[in-house]
């Protein structure tokens, strides 16, 4: 039998999902899962705690309100988690299952697993939100993903069916569910070629459209009800406020064809009949799409392209096809031709299986990453000579060597008595915990005094600066640790994410929409370091002097791999410290201890990952073995000595931060000792809910405290501060998502 080579492409879509194959000599198709070729991007847990995706899922969204998650496209790379039933998901974790389904579905429909499987995302998209997609793609487990951006996608299926003359521009418009891209690209000899910068609005699409006409809807309503159906808590009007969304969805629909449609708004007192017209849903997204003219016009002018020099504009996406889109259009560029030949909701997964496209989409394709073994690790020589200069490596000889060659290290030894007791393995289940919990009840005193230094302030001295979500995009934030007043160092609408503090707490670097700045304590002197960077950057981290910066980055392959790297203070200098780029796998999370030891995550399977400290070109385990199925992730270390914090997977959903020590020493479950150790009927937690998300620690630089960040009973994100004595004391309380803290002695 003849294994038939084919390709796969998931267009994940805000609305919907389509995926596309292409078997080779054969044209490309669109295929069906579950009898639609559009799956609604709609997930829902079910009572079982299993997660039900497409269809039946969005039938259910205005029954189960509080069960179904619409437009999860939207948060991926929100750090936040996403409360479904009661119970906090990473919005990362419900893409990957998303993904997997059609996945597995296309399979079961060849028989086979595809040759190459790609994935489309908004050219709006920083790098952040792709590696985003693209952890998304390994839990989920695609082979080889590789990412395709949508209106390229999209432009090389329109030129298969027309094809553009030599020079010819096209103009791609892509407005879908839930994203706006256009971007402007020349055809060559060589296939399409991408003409200065493409550009976008990340929350312009349908379902900005949908809640718009609600509004118009429920202005006509009585103002009691209105109201109700805005905040009213109660689980009925939670249902119509779905309801109403859902009727302004085929309001919509159905306007984009006809001159009126007439509703029928089910509320808990009865049924209003209304009806709506295509001058109402024009005149509220009629703004909005004026915004995205201005998009294609600002595109052409940086390109020094003009309206003659244009072949056509293609339409792509289903909101495109709103009438209004077309005759602005029209009135901005008069002389050009439109093209919608093509379904608007497909042409983008048709066009990432295109064959024409193996060679155009070099360009701007990001390759793929794969999780492999993370014991064979592959350093470039000059940078291990770099890294040594600047970070003073301590590199242990193996306790034992495998067969293949592959050291092992075992628990480090006392140096006295030349003794260490072998490592055990531990679960991710909460129940493991409760069943250690007297042993943890009675060891916890002695642990944390060992581990948490006493201190007359119960929460430590010094600055915390986090970052949290007030107008739609993060900001940097700083604050005392024992609370008062906030001070923002940040103002844009850029995205600044994951802040560091120098060694000296004088200046700051964190992560900016995929770029790493750099700046003074107060915010001021913002500098750019990775601006020449291709691809995406995140996640800084100061070595001890304060005169470099370990990061996270995306390199380009292929395979695409995540890779540590380091660089000086002002930017020169870029080099990789640690990179699998023969395997195609990443690394994430760096911290560099006091002595200059580096450490960071590495992950061995979608739900395993261990904390390594960089050895001898290899991984060497912070903690004892660590089971298969747990997951230790972003660890802090104490400015001063061998403490360390970390997150930790208790259940595959909700994490707890943990304590312990770069000795292989005991783990403490902080989270779970301030609910368990409490007498019976209190707690030193004072929201008293054991289903908490704690994570993003960081230790005080007098080793007293810690900070994390919490997600009380389903609510917004907070921070939170536990002192040496487990009490817990919250920082942020702001109806806000306040994230990665970290603590300055300054």
């Amino acid at each position: 039998m003849v294994t038939e080579h084919w390709t796969l492409a998931i267009d994940f879509g805000t609305s919907c999902t389509v995926v596309a194959t292409r078997t080779r000599g054969r044209p490309a198709e669109v295929i069906e899962i579950d009898g639609d070729r559009r799956v609604p991007s709609v997930m829902m847990i079910a009572d079982d705690g299993r997660i039900v995706i497409g269809r039946a899922a969005e039938e259910n969204a205005a029954a189960l309100p509080t069960r179904v998650l619409r437009a999860s496209k939207a948060r991926l790379g929100d750090p936040s988690p996403i409360v479904l039933a009661g119970r906090p998901y990473q919005a990362t974790a419900l893409v990957a299952e998303l993904l997997a389904y059609v996945y597995e579905e296309a399979r079961r429909m060849h028989g086979t697993s595809p040759a190459s499987t790609r994935l489309t995302y908004p050219v709006s998209w920083g790098g952040h939100r792709r590696q985003q997609l693209l952890r998304a793609a390994d839990l989920a487990g695609l082979p080889m993903p590789i990412l395709v951006p949508e209106p390229i996608a999209a432009a090389i299926w329109y030129a298969d069916l027309e094809p553009i003359p030599d020079g010819g521009h096209v103009l791609v418009y892509d407005l879908g569910g839930g994203t706006f891209d256009c971007a402007l690209l020349t055809s060559s000899g060589s296939g399409l070629e991408l003409v200065g910068r493409p550009s976008g609005e990340r929350q312009l699409g349908g379902e900005l459209f949908d809640e718009l006409l609600a509004n118009e809807i429920g202005a006509r309503l009585p103002t009691g009800v209105w109201e109700l159906l805005q905040v009213g808590g109660e689980q009925i009007w939670r249902q119509a406020w779905v309801g109403l969304l859902r009727d302004a969805r085929r309001a919509k629909e159905l306007l984009s064809t006809q001159p009126v449609a007439d509703i029928l708004v089910a509320l808990p007192h009865g049924i209003i009949e209304l009806r709506l017209t295509r001058a109402d849903l024009e005149s509220v997204v009629r703004p909005h799409l004026v915004d995205s003219i201005q998009f294609l016009r600002q595109t052409c002018a940086d390109a020094g392209v003009g309206e003659r020099d244009l072949h056509a504009i293609y339409l792509v996406g289903g909101a495109s096809r709103t009438p209004l889109v077309e005759a602005l259009i029209r009135e901005a560029f008069p002389l050009t031709q439109i093209s919608k030949r093509a379904d608007p909701k497909t042409v983008v997964a048709l066009g990432a299986t295109s064959e024409t496209a193996d060679g155009e989409l070099q360009a701007w394709l990001l390759p793929p990453e794969r999780l492999t073994d993370p014991v064979r690790v592959d350093l470039d020589p000059p940078a291990v000579t770099a890294l040594q200069h600047e970070l003073p490596l301590h590199v242990p000889s193996p306790t034992t060597v495998r067969e293949d060659g592959v050291p092992e290290y075992g628990p480090r030894q006392d140096a006295a008595s030349g003794s260490g007791s072998p490592h055990k393995p531990r679960g991710r289940r909460r129940a493991l915990w409760l069943a250690l919990s007297v042993v943890i009840v009675l060891a916890a005193a002695s642990v944390v005094a060992a581990l948490l230094v006493a201190s007359d302030d119960p929460v430590g001295p010094g600055t915390i600066v986090f970052s949290s979500d007030r107008d739609g995009d993060y900001e940097l934030f700083t604050m005392s640790p024992s609370g008062g007043d906030l001070h923002q160092l940040t103002d844009n609408d850029r995205r600044d994410t994951f802040p560091a503090w120098s060694p000296d707490g004088r200046r700051l670097a964190w992560t900016q929409d995929g770029d790493i700045i750099v700046a003074n304590a107060d915010g001021s002197g913002a500098t750019n370091l990775t601006a020449d960077l291709e691809l995406g950057a995140e996640k800084p981290a100061w070595t001890p002097n304060g005169r470099s910066i370990v990061y996270v980055q995306a390199v380009d392959g292929p395979p695409a791999t995540f890779e540590i790297w380091q660089m000086n203070a002002d930017g020169s200098d870029k080099a990789a410290l640690v990179t699998y780029a023969s395997q195609g796998r990443s690394v994430f999370d760096p911290a560099v201890a006091s002595n200059g030891d580096l450490y960071y995550s590495s992950r061995l399977s979608a739900t395993h990952v261990e904390l390594c400290r960089l050895s001898a070109a290899r991984c060497l385990p912070v903690l004892p073995s660590n089971a298969s199925n747990v997951t230790d992730e972003v660890i802090a270390l104490a400015p001063r000595g061998d403490e360390i914090s970390f997150s930790r997977s208790i259940d595959a959903v909700n994490y707890d931060v943990m304590l312990s020590d770069l000795r292989g020493g005991a783990v403490v479950d902080i989270t779970l000792r301030a609910e368990d150790a409490a007498p019976t009927g209190t707690s030193n937690d004072p929201t008293g809910d054991s289903s908490s998300n704690d994570y993003g620690s960081s230790l005080s630089p007098d080793a007293t405290s810690i900070a994390m960040v919490r997600q009380p009973r389903g609510e917004d994100t907070e921070i939170w501060v536990v002192d040496g004595a487990g009490a817990f004391h919250r920082l942020t309380d702001n109806d806000t998502q306040d994230i990665d803290p970290d603590w300055s002695d300054s």
